[in-house]
């Protein structure tokens, strides 16, 4: 019969309670620490693995958050659509009871770096309207003087890059609004919701007085299918904050899986996939599904097929190739290959209809279409002899539906199954250990059961003088075996110390890509009214390197290094191999030939103190390293830049290294510490432990019967407890 480890723990650490004067209290608060322990493990495990993590990217345009309402939240508008690129927020989404949202705003340096970028936005549209002026002023003794625009008139036909106007549009946001937003810059605020929509529409609405210093969201919202789902929702533009991108990435590589939206409209387009490329981690994500979305407008456009099947097939063949070849492409020309190879096996793509879904949904309750459902509707039926105005029929197209059954489900199952796992695998590992800590507790009831049923005072007395011998024998013995283990653990640790200076040679690569751009040029040759206008054409050639590239390394260099560094550590403390040494020089002490000399008696307090020699893992916080390369170079790294951001890649990861090798340094200081401390009172604190239990023995020899038959009732209790731990369940 199974039982679960809420109720052992209770029951056993009670039963266990009243007997701590049959056995080492050692042994007793170990147990209970680790019995009690599991709980807060099993319960943190539980927690992780409670939601599937999804991410998703794309460009505005592409609908996220229709296609997001339309597959979790049964069409209802439950995420906020974004007003304008800039104003999308990076949001992540997860269940909590009481509807909330902790906004984190801008710190200082994205400000500046932000008002920098509006400036080149002011300087490129300024320069391009003086050239339109010189143009105008050309022209001015003509027959028909030309009508001067102003500058903003000509907004819209100036070429600036997406990244600059999107700066421009937040740095005249924040002058017009209403709060004193430099008060909140590096600040978090929490604000309770009642309503989503509302609640956020000072942080991330279009007239928001929060809008343009918030760096990303994290809402929390009472529904239920976020008890299985966490949401990454990225923002639909290439990020030209670094530092948000940087949190972007952060949070995308702790995702499951990742759906690439693109409009089937303009399908994954080179800009569509160099930005996914970008935002997409180099490693974490499992699983990518790309998904055309707003294929409804795909198939309306197709006008060459009068039946609906035909455009469907047509429609889908379209945009399978077009999403190939462009990939394809991509790959020949990009130096992002990884990720875009990850991409490329993710093909073909899904294609969904969120407007189809939400029709579909409106039919089945009865209720009436939307205005642009039902012109959606009225064009179908129009265009395709053969299509349905059925509910079913509606959800089927949409493909919805599709992607629930084929993705969400299996992959929901597939984690259910790995979190299952690795808590069955948590579980066993504590059962085994807690089992061995059970047969300590026995042999040492049983080993004092006999010494009390066999034994006077004088006996014990004899058996604790021996005991003592034996171990005062060996005092140099022990003494020497420790500070060799001290000084193996110190060779070890230096190796450690140069291996991580070597890793950081794995973690120095940067993707440089080039770019050639050809410019018309004209000079004036000859003299005066001779004079003749030459051309020639300019050639310029670009070299941009991503400075997402030298975060993931410094990233992974640490991820890599703690882990190499741990491992070491753990293998360098190994107290399963200081307690065989331990044991082989302190048994030689002894006459093993002795029938009155029991080994386990002093095997048992052996185990236990060897345990207490622990190291504590290196831990170094990633963000800090991020942000000072991040902050150098807030707009990339081009032509001459690329070298500097090389130099600044190569002193942070020295910064790292150095770091790391002090933590191993101070861990080495502390084991040494330790290990000095044990090497002189080990003996006599092993002494101790013997005489008290031996001690206690004495005093139990006032009440032999009543202390056996205690002894007798905690062996059966421990026989019913081995079982119960090893038949319990989560």
């Amino acid at each position: 019969m199974t039982t679960k480890y809420e109720d052992i723990s209770v029951s056993i650490v009670e039963g266990l309670g009243q007997f701590q004067d049959c056995y080492s209290t050692d042994l007793y608060l170990e147990f209970k620490e680790r019995l009690e322990g599991l709980k807060g493990k099993v319960e943190q495990s539980l927690q992780e693995g409670r939601a599937l993590k999804i991410g998703i990217v794309g460009e505005v345009k592409a609908g996220k958050s229709s296609f997001l309402n339309a597959l979790l939240f049964r069409g209802h508008s439950v995420l906020p659509q974004a007003s304008t690129p800039m104003t999308a927020a990076l949001t992540k989404i997860s269940y909590g009871e009481t509807p909330s949202a902790k906004i984190e705003f801008y710190n200082e340096k994205d400000w500046e770096n932000i008002e920098a970028l509006a400036g080149e936005y002011d300087k490129l549209v300024d320069e391009q309207y003086n050239n339109y002026l010189q143009k105008q002023e050309k022209n001015r003794n003509s027959l028909k003087p030309p009508v001067i625009k102003t500058k903003e008139e000509l907004l819209s036909t100036f070429q600036v890059p997406d990244n600059l106007k999107g700066c421009k549009e937040l740095v005249t946001m924040f002058h017009t609004s209403q709060e004193n937003l430099h008060n909140y810059l590096g600040t978090q605020k929490e604000v309770s919701i009642d309503d989503v929509k509302m609640g956020l529409d000072n942080y991330i609405g279009a007239n928001g007085s929060f809008t343009p210093i918030v760096k990303h969201v994290e809402l929390k919202i009472n529904e239920e299918i976020l008890q299985d789902f966490e949401i990454v929702d990225t923002p639909g533009l290439n990020d030209p904050i670094v530092s948000r991108c940087m949190v972007t990435k952060k949070f995308l590589s702790e995702c499951d899986v990742v759906f690439l939206l693109s409009y089937t409209g303009q399908f994954l387009t080179q800009e569509d996939i160099g930005f996914m490329c970008k935002t997409l981690p180099s490693e974490g994500v499992k699983e990518i599904i790309i998904v055309g979305s707003k294929f409804d407008s795909g198939l309306l456009d197709d006008n060459k097929s009068k039946d609906l099947r035909t455009a469907l097939a047509a429609s889908k063949y379209r945009y399978d190739e077009q999403a190939r070849e462009n990939i394809k492409r991509m790959i020949a020309v990009s130096p992002n290959k990884e990720r875009l190879y990850k991409i490329q096996e993710s093909l073909p793509p899904k294609y969904v209809s969120s407007y189809l879904y939400g029709a579909a949904l409106a039919k089945k309750s009865g209720k009436p279409y939307s205005l642009e459902q039902e012109h959606m509707i009225k064009r179908f039926k129009t265009q395709f002899s053969d299509f349905v105005d059925d509910a079913g029929f509606l959800a089927s197209l949409s493909g919805i539906s599709d992607i629930h059954k084929k993705h969400l489900i299996p992959l929901k199952e597939e984690k259910k199954r790995i979190i299952d796992e690795k808590n069955e695998n948590l579980l066993n590992d504590n059962k085994l250990k807690l089992l061995s800590l059970l047969g300590d507790i026995t042999e040492q009831a049983r080993s004092n059961k006999e010494s009390l049923a066999h034994s006077d005072k004088q006996q014990l007395e004899k058996k604790l003088d021996t005991v003592q011998k034996g171990l005062n024998s060996v005092r140099r013995d022990v003494k020497s075996v420790i500070e060799g283990i001290a000084i193996d653990i110190e060779k070890e640790l230096l190796r450690l110390k140069n291996e991580m200076e070597a890793e950081v040679s794995n973690h120095t690569d940067i993707l440089v890509s080039s770019s050639t751009e050809t410019n018309l040029r004209s000079y004036k040759e000859g003299w005066w009214i001779f004079k003749k206008t030459k051309y020639y054409t300019e050639t310029i050639t670009n070299h941009e390197a991503d400075v997402s590239d030298v975060v993931d390394n410094i990233r992974q260099y640490i991820v890599e290094s703690k882990r190499i560094a741990n491992l070491c550590l753990d293998k360098s403390v190994d107290s399963h191999v200081i307690e065989q040494k331990l044991k082989a020089i302190i048994l030689a002490g002894f006459d093993m030939s002795d029938t009155s000399f029991d080994e386990k008696e002093i095997l048992v307090p052996l185990s236990l103190l060897v345990k207490k020699i622990k190291v504590s893992n290196i831990n170094i916080d990633t963000d800090s390293y991020v942000e000072e390369v991040a902050g150098q170079f807030p707009y990339g790294a081009k032509n001459s830049e690329i070298h500097r951001l090389k130099i600044a890649q190569t002193k942070v990861l020295g910064s790292v290294c150095n770091k790391l090798q002090a933590e191993i340094d101070e861990s080495l200081r502390k084991i040494k510490v330790e290990l000095a401390y044990q090497a002189d009172t080990f003996v006599d604190t092993l002494n101790e432990k013997l005489m008290q239990n031996i001690e206690n023995i004495k005093h139990q020899i006032q009440n032999k019967a009543e202390s056996l038959l205690r002894y007798e009732t905690l062996l059966n209790q421990l026989g019913d407890y081995k079982l119960q731990v090893k038949e319990m369940e989560m």
